[in-house]
C-alpha cells in the first residue's frame, strides 16, 4: 500500500466546509510591540518528553507564522522584571504601539509583562481545572487564578475553550497553533526510507518474567538501522502497511497498554502491517534500549510477554525535513489517546494525507470524523489515573477511554479500505488541516485578536494598563 497511494483525489467530503475567513488586520504588525515568554528555554532536542515541552512545538509554530507575516515578536525570558516600558531595552520598544505579551507557559508559569496586554497560549484537556486554594498551597497552583490574570487566553480547540467558560473565564479565544501544508505528493518510497535508514530501531520485545538485563539484551540482539528493518519487512511481504504514531511513552493519556496490545494482536493475522513509533524523549535521557525496557513497561499492565517484530521504536530527534519524510511513509496514523489539547503530530500526519486511525475525544473532536479518519470507538469513564495533570484540580474527572477491542476493530476496519475509500480520506484529512490550521487561517484569526485589542487599548497610556477582567 506504501507503493500505489493516491492522496489527491479530487473528491472530498461533503460535510467539511471550508472556514469563515477573518476580517483583516485593521492595523498593521508594525503598530504592536510583540514580546514572547516561553515555558522551556533550551534545545527542542533536549527538551523532548521534559515537563512543558509541548509548549515549545506550538510556541514554534506561532512565532514561524509572525515571522511569515514580517511581524517581529521578542523573547522575554524574565518579563515579570519589567515594570514599564523604560525598562525595556531602546530596540525593544517603541512609542505609540500596541505592547503585547503572547506566554508559552502552563497556568502555574504564568508571569506577566506588567504594561502590556497579557495572551496565555493554554492547552487543557480535562473537564476541570484548579479554581481554589489550599490553606497549604501555593496561590499560583490556582489555575483560574492564574488564567484571569491575563487579557486574553488563546486555546487550540472548542473543548478546553468550553471548559475555561464553565469555570468563569470568558475571555478564551480559539486560536490553536498553525500547522504548515506538505507538498501533495510525497517523494518516492526509497528515497524517503534512505534519508531515514540511519535510524537506529528496535522491535518491542519484552517478557515480564525475565530480569531487566535479560530483556535488554533480547532487544540489543534485534537492533538495527531503519533501513535494514524495513528492508527485512518488504522481503518479507511485497508491500507493507504501515502505521505510525508519535508519543511522549511517559505520558498516560496516550492509552499505550491498550495501543499495543491492540496492534501485537492485529498484527498476528496481517503480517504486512507496522506499527512505527517516534518516541518524543531525549536521547540524552533515556537510551533506545531504556525506553524499552523500564520506560515503556512501567505503562504496561505486568506479568505478560510482548513480542512482536512488527512493532518497532526508535527515539532520534529528526528535523522537520526527516519529519516530512516520516510522515509520507505512512499509510495510517494511530492516535489512541484518552484526551489531548491539540495533538500536533497528529495534524501534521494530516497535512502529508496521512489517514486517522483515531479517537474522537477533547481536542480531536475538532477535526477527527468518519469522513476523513476511521474513529476509533471510545466511551466516557471516570479517571482511575492519578498520572495525569487533570488530577491538579483535586476534583473527580472524567476521560474518554478505547479498550484494546475498541482500537482493533479500528484496525480491522482500517485495511477492509478500498483504494477510492482511501483516498476521500486522504484528501480530507488534508483538506480539514488546512481550512482550519493553515498559516494562512491562524494569521487571520491572530490579525483579528490584534486589532480588537488595539481597539480595547486604545487612548489607553501604559501606566494604566493593568489586568481587566
Amino acid at each position: 500500500m506504501t507503493q500505489n497511494r493516491n492522496r489527491t483525489a479530487a473528491s472530498l467530503p461533503r460535510r467539511i466546509e471550508p472556514a469563515a475567513t477573518a476580517p483583516q488586520l485593521a492595523a498593521e504588525p508594525d503598530d504592536f510591540n510583540l514580546y514572547y515568554s516561553s515555558a522551556v528555554a533550551g534545545d527542542l532536542g533536549a527538551l523532548l518528553g521534559a515537563p512543558h515541552y509541548s509548549y515549545r512545538f506550538a510556541e514554534s509554530k506561532f512565532l514561524a507564522t509572525f515571522t511569515a507575516e514580517r511581524a517581529t515578536v521578542h523573547p522575554l525570558p524574565m518579563p515579570e522584571y519589567y515594570n514599564s516600558p523604560a525598562a525595556l531595552p531602546a530596540e525593544l520598544h517603541a512609542e505609540g504601539k500596541t505592547d503585547v505579551h503572547l506566554i508559552f507557559r502552563s497556568a502555574e508559569q504564568i508571569r506577566l509583562l506588567k504594561f502590556a496586554w497579557n495572551v496565555c497560549c493554554f492547552a487543557w484537556e480535562f473537564d476541570v481545572i484548579k479554581d481554589h486554594t489550599g490553606i497549604d498551597e501555593h496561590p499560583f497552583l490556582n489555575q483560574k487564578r492564574m488564567l484571569s490574570l491575563c487579557q486574553e487566553i488563546w486555546v487550540p480547540c472548542s473543548y478546553t475553550k468550553a471548559v475555561l467558560e464553565s469555570h468563569g473565564l470568558r475571555n478564551a479565544q480559539l486560536i490553536p497553533a498553525p500547522i504548515p501544508p506538505a507538498a501533495e505528493d510525497p517523494p518516492p518510497l526509497l528515497e524517503a526510507l534512505s534519508s531515514l535508514g540511519h535510524l537506529s530501531v528496535a522491535p518491542l520485545h519484552y517478557n515480564f518474567l525475565r530480569s531487566q538485563a535479560e530483556n535488554r539484551a533480547a532487544c540489543a540482539e534485534r537492533s538495527s538501522t531503519f533501513l535494514e528493518y524495513m528492508g527485512a519487512r518488504l522481503k518479507a511481504c511485497d508491500e507493507l502497511r504501515i502505521y505510525l504514531t508519535v508519543l511522549n511513552p511517559e505520558d498516560f493519556r496516550k492509552n499505550l497498554d491498550a495501543m499495543l496490545r491492540a496492534f501485537d494482536l492485529f498484527s498476528r493475522t496481517r503480517r504486512d502491517a507496522v506499527l512505527v513509533v517516534k518516541v518524543l524523549t531525549a536521547a540524552s535521557r533515556f537510551h533506545l534500549l531504556d525506553v524499552l525496557c523500564d520506560v515503556i513497561p512501567n505503562k504496561m499492565a505486568s506479568g505478560t510477554v510482548l513480542r512482536s517484530d512488527n512493532i518497532v521504536f526508535f527515539n532520534d530527534f529528526l528535523s522537520e525535513r526527516e519529519l516530512s519524510y516520516l510522515y509520507s511513509i505512512a499509510d495510517f496514523y494511530l492516535c489512541t489517546s484518552l484526551c489531548e489539547g491539540q495533538n500536533l503530530p497528529l495534524l501534521e500526519a494530516m497535512a502529508h494525507g496521512v489517514v486517522p486511525v483515531s479517537t474522537a475525544n477533547t481536542a480531536m473532536a475538532d477535526y477527527i470524523h468518519a469522513e476523513n479518519a476511521i474513529v476509533i470507538r471510545g466511551r466516557l469513564e471516570p479517571n482511575d489515573c492519578v498520572h495525569l495533570a487533570g488530577t491538579l484540580a483535586g476534583r473527580p474527572f472524567s476521560v474518554h477511554r478505547s479498550g484494546v477491542a475498541d482500537i482493533h476493530d479500528a484496525l480491522e476496519r482500517s485495511v477492509a479500505l478500498s483504494p477510492v475509500r482511501y483516498a476521500t480520506l486522504a484528501a480530507g484529512a488534508r483538506h480539514v488541516t488546512r481550512v482550519q490550521y493553515s498559516p494562512q487561517v491562524i494569521w487571520s484569526a491572530i490579525a483579528a485578536r490584534l486589532a480588537a485589542i488595539r481597539s480595547l487599548t486604545a487612548g489607553k497610556v501604559a501606566a494604566q494598563a493593568a489586568p481587566w477582567h
